[in-house]
């Protein structure tokens, strides 16, 4: 098993956001990048990246 493999749906998307970016995103550009996976709130893009 990978680290990749132990994270959760929110932590793959926000990761996989992060890889694709050419440069930085804000929490609140992550949000809006990510609204069509389900994303409603900027909480679970910051309990995201925490982990990360």
């Amino acid at each position: 098993m990978t680290a990749r493999d132990a994270l959760t749906k929110n932590q793959l998307c926000v990761l996989e956001k992060l890889e694709a970016a050419s440069g930085p995103l804000s929490a609140y550009m992550l949000l809006d990048q990510l609204r069509e996976r389900g994303f409603r709130a900027p909480l679970q893009v910051y309990r995201a990246l925490d982990t990360l």
